[in-house]
Order: structure tokens, then C-alpha cells, then sequence
């Protein structure tokens, strides 16, 4: 599931998955983070190279358009085969086929994402009354 949200969060992720050179970069750049390259598994997987699914596209690298490190998307993407990375395409290319009927897809049971739902207004708005509560500082966490 980490790696279909993983490409369903890439700008343009619904024309994409259809390109087969895309793809095939995907599963080259995935499959690899797997090889013997690997750190040895006395080293956590976060500390371990990662895997941003790069693509010919101008757009920033998955990586780098999160908050979320690069390490934590080798997590995501670590021990995928050949047969899953396969599957996972076509989930992917799946849901690229329901988004075109309902400019959604679920991600997960009950949370859905678009990048079309609401305004780009609404979403400047959600963030901007968001951003104090990001912004608290450390003293003030309750965790």
C-alpha cells in the first residue's frame, strides 16, 4: 500500500503510470533499492540509500515534494519483487482508470485524496489555519 500511495502522490501520477518508460525507471530505481547495495541488516532501514521514483517530468522528485525524508520512503519501498512491483502497477493504473470516473481515489478504507476536491482556495485557507499548529514549539508538545 506505501508504494501505490507513494506513486499516487506524484504530480500527474494517473498519465504516468501509463507511460512504460516511467515505469520502467520506477521498477529499475525500486528493484534496485533492494539489491546487495543494501545495508547489512544490523543497520536500520532509515539510514539505508533511498528511492524517490524519478520520471522525465520537470516536478521535483517524489522526495523532495514531501515533508517526509527520503529515508522513510526506502522504508516504503524496501523488499518489493519483481511480481509486487508488477501488481502494484496495476493497482495504480487501476485507480488511474476510477479517478477518471470519480476525480478521487481511496488511499486507504475511508480516506480518500484528489487534487481536485476543493478549491485551491479552501486548500490555502486549510493551511494557512493549520500552519500554528505546526508551528508550535518543542517546549509546547504535549508528546
Amino acid at each position: 500500500m506505501d508504494l501505490v500511495n507513494l506513486i499516487t502522490d506524484k504530480p500527474n501520477w494517473k498519465f504516468k503510470v501509463f507511460d512504460e518508460s516511467i515505469i520502467a525507471k520506477w521498477k529499475a530505481e525500486i528493484l534496485g533499492s533492494n539489491s546487495s547495495e543494501a545495508a547489512p541488516s544490523s543497520v536500520p532501514a532509515s539510514m539505508t540509500p533511498t528511492s524517490t521514483l524519478t520520471d522525465d517530468s520537470p516536478s521535483p522528485s517524489l522526495g523532495s515534494e514531501h515533508s517526509s525524508s527520503q529515508q522513510s520512503d526506502h522504508h516504503r519501498t524496501a523488499n518489493v519483487s519483481p511480481k509486487m512491483f508488477d501488481w502494484i502497477i496495476a493497482e495504480v493504473k487501476y485507480k488511474a482508470e476510477l479517478f477518471k470516473q470519480f476525480n478521487c481515489i481511496e488511499a486507504l478504507d475511508g480516506i480518500w485524496k484528489s487534487d481536485s476536491l476543493i478549491s485551491t482556495e479552501l486548500g490555502k485557507a486549510l493551511e494557512k489555519a493549520v500552519r500554528p499548529l505546526e508551528e508550535v514549539p518543542e517546549v509546547g508538545h504535549l508528546f
